[in-house]
């Protein structure tokens, strides 16, 4: 159990920082300063881009539930649930395996027309970019992954994966700059 625990901290700290990237990247693209320097269209691969990457590692989180769920502690196993769960409702990973990761749709025998990606997107997205990436990339959901890799890490010893969990551990998420708040920075705390 304890190679699994490793094994999943190793993941998670991957899956967090490609969630703050994802969801920092799209953020920065979509920013005025940097909007008005590229064209429309290098805007919309853009977000395609991130969008993407958000979605397949959120599809990967999912995997790793599905896998390790054995190894979640008790004090956020419901937590982890909830959230397999509400990238269940979203449709997560039939977008990643319609849309994302290949171009035919089985169950239509076709690839997929721009209005029904569309229709996806809206699903995943409830509808609501910022609010997808607020779920995403808050102070309380970095919490939990943090406090999950290190009740999942528990006794790892000297193991490489925990001297690497130590330094994702050290990062945190502030809110509050000259945007009002709406932005979020990960910075690293400073060592004593």
């Amino acid at each position: 159990m304890k190679t699994k625990a490793i094994e999943a901290v190793r993941m998670l700290n991957d899956f967090v920082g490609d969630l703050v990237a994802g969801t920092r990247s799209l953020e920065l693209f979509e920013s005025p300063d940097f909007a008005s320097k590229i064209g429309a269209n290098t805007q919309l691969i853009l977000r395609r881009m991130c969008l993407s990457h958000l979605v397949v590692t959120l599809s990967k989180w999912a995997e790793l539930y599905d896998r390790y769920k054995a190894a979640i502690p008790d004090a956020t196993r419901e937590t982890c649930l909830s959230l397999r769960k509400e990238i269940e409702a979203r449709s997560i990973r039939d977008f990643r395996n319609t849309v994302v990761g290949h171009i035919w749709d089985s169950k239509l025998g076709r690839p997929l027309r721009r209005s029904e990606v569309d229709t996806r997107l809206a699903s995943v997205l409830r509808g609501d970019q910022q609010a997808f990436l607020a779920w995403i990339n808050s102070p309380q959901r970095q919490r939990l992954s943090e406090n999950g890799r290190g009740d999942l890490r528990g006794d790892a010893g000297s193991h490489p994966c925990r001297a690497r969990s130590r330094r994702f551990r050290d990062l945190h998420v502030r809110q509050g700059d000259a945007t009002g708040g709406h932005n979020r920075h990960v910075q690293r705390r400073s060592r004593p």
